[in-house]
């Protein structure tokens, strides 16, 4: 058999061959689209570790029954703009877009909603749905928990999760200014990334089992994420799993269904979903001028020695989603081995 070689492809491509394998896993169309648009949408901003990296994770899941491939989002309590959601244990990347839809709408209303989630799984990339939010003239605001990887500060028993935080503006550049950062030093799917790519890791991203440091992604993957900023990390991802898990009715902690290790089982994620109407505090063209002055007078901040340029929050990931919208995406090959082997079991040719 031939060596399995890397591709590009284009983002219409590989968004509609992922949707159609989320059809053939028993979602329907409009929801199919939803999880792949997550998806691809990550691989285009460069954040590959959560594009179609997790397609067959996520597709096998639902073949297998963990996850509800029709569920039935809901508001189970409603506030003028508090609201919580069941997710019905659906696919993340659905629940999540339909809990931040509806905050979106509640803000209309009201100017501000909170939307807290329970029985959901893995969203996917978070600046999607802060994106959301900011593509409605709105800010968007997001986090989430995730299984337990990342011990309290002074510990080395894993309780906490990675659980990023998404804080997203409209205005200043392409796409509006996005910050979406792992509470860890960075995301675990890097982490998984370096060791599909045989490459070593920073001492300063994980540990072994033993809390050591680690260049070893493998070791990294069976021991232990590091915060970010030591306590001060530890203290934010404590405070993101109360706002999603605690506050909602989530698992939380521990009580987290690893995505990898207990693929039989609902994961029950957490999320929190927040809108904030621009307009009902300014006139929203006052706000994007006064966002394009700050980042103007960022980029005229002197680089230190060695920098060459200064960015703000989203401009490498939007530079990069240009950049593949024109090229087409690049897949390793040992990615593409791994989707050609689940295009084959579920009979969906993959385009490659």
């Amino acid at each position: 058999m031939a060596e399995t070689s890397a591709v590009t492809i284009s983002p219409a491509d590989l968004k509609s061959w992922a949707s159609r394998i989320f059809e053939r896993a028993g979602l329907p169309p409009a929801e199919a689209a939803d999880a792949a648009d997550v998806l691809v949408s990550a691989n285009l901003r460069g954040v590959d570790s959560h594009g179609v990296l997790q397609l067959a994770g996520k597709a096998r899941r639902v073949l297998s029954g963990a996850m509800n491939a029709r569920p039935s989002p809901r508001i189970e309590r409603d506030g003028p703009a508090a609201l919580l959601v069941d997710g019905d244990n659906g696919v993340g990347m659905v629940v999540g877009a339909w809990a931040m839809r509806r905050a979106i709408e509640r803000a209309r209303e009201n100017g501000v909603a909170f939307a807290a989630v329970r029985r959901s799984n893995h969203f996917g990339m978070g600046a999607y749905y802060g994106q959301m939010a900011a593509a409605e003239n709105m800010i968007g605001l997001c986090g989430t928990n995730t299984s337990a990887i990342m011990a309290p500060w002074g510990s080395v028993t894993p309780y906490l999760g990675t659980n990023p935080l998404v804080v997203a503006v409209p205005g200043g550049i392409e796409g509006g200014l996005v910050l979406d950062m792992a509470t860890s030093q960075v995301a675990w799917g890097k982490v998984e990334v370096a060791a599909r790519a045989g490459q070593k890791i920073p001492l300063t991203w994980a540990t072994d089992r033993d809390g050591r440091p680690t260049d070893d992604p493998n070791e990294g993957m069976r021991g232990m994420m590091l915060p970010l900023g030591g306590y001060k990390g530890y203290g934010l991802s404590l405070m993101i799993d109360v706002l999603s898990g605690v506050l909602s009715g989530a698992g939380f902690g521990t009580h987290i269904a690893d995505f990898y290790l207990q693929a039989d089982q609902p994961e029950d994620v957490g999320h929190f979903f927040v809108a904030l109407d621009v307009s009902r505090f300014m006139p929203l063209p006052l706000f994007l001028a006064r966002v394009e002055q700050m980042v103007s007078e960022i980029r005229a901040c002197q680089p230190a020695e060695g920098v060459a340029r200064i960015y703000v929050p989203g401009e490498i990931e939007a530079e990069t989603a240009a950049r593949r919208r024109r090229e087409g995406i690049p897949l390793p090959a040992d990615m593409v081995r791994d989707l050609r082997a689940l295009a084959e079991e579920l009979g969906e040719p993959f385009p490659g």
